[in-house]
């Protein structure tokens, strides 16, 4: 007897989950298929992007456009304006005169320095001839003077590396 209950239970509510989900079913298939141009209680249309409805606490006159700002701003972008950018100017670094003066010839009207670079090679030089960047302007027995970068330098006569 008591089996007999609990089939007649299952029975009941195999067909209340039916009829459930045949309402549902229904239910959507009507919501799909209910023409969405109804007009409200305030005469603005419902489905209507540019106006609130009526009823909207005394602000029914305002029109969506009007939050046009809020819907243009970047959400992915920082929440803050980031600091401008501070541009450093720095001053190109003053050229170095990577020369020697490894010998001079000082003759009146006539004069020549030799001057060697870091690689070893020796160039010869008269006075107002350039060398890499600078000028020579003055030769003596023991220093030359060369304008570099607007700056004059006096270089002097290397002394010969003694041999042991």
């Amino acid at each position: 007897m008591v089996t007999m209950d609990l089939y007649r239970i299952k029975a009941l509510l195999w067909r209340l989950a039916a009829v459930l989900a045949a309402a549902t079913a229904a239910s959507a298939a009507a919501m799909a298929l209910w023409p969405m141009d109804m007009t409200g209680s305030g005469g603005a249309s419902v489905g209507s992007p540019t106006t609130l409805p009526a009823d909207a606490e005394g602000e029914g006159d305002r029109r969506l456009d009007h939050y046009a700002v809020l819907w243009q701003r970047p959400l992915r972008g920082p929440l803050y304006d980031p600091p401008p950018v501070v541009v450093v100017k720095v001053p190109p670094p003053e050229p170095k005169f990577e020369y020697k003066l490894t010998g001079a010839v000082v003759e009146e009207g006539f004069s020549f320095a030799t001057f060697a670079d870091g690689r070893g090679k020796t160039v010869l030089r008269r006075v107002g001839q350039a060398i890499g960047e600078a000028e020579v302007k003055s030769i003596s027995a023991d220093s030359a003077e060369v304008l570099l970068a607007g700056k004059l330098l006096t270089v002097p006569l290397e002394k010969p590396k003694s041999s042991p």
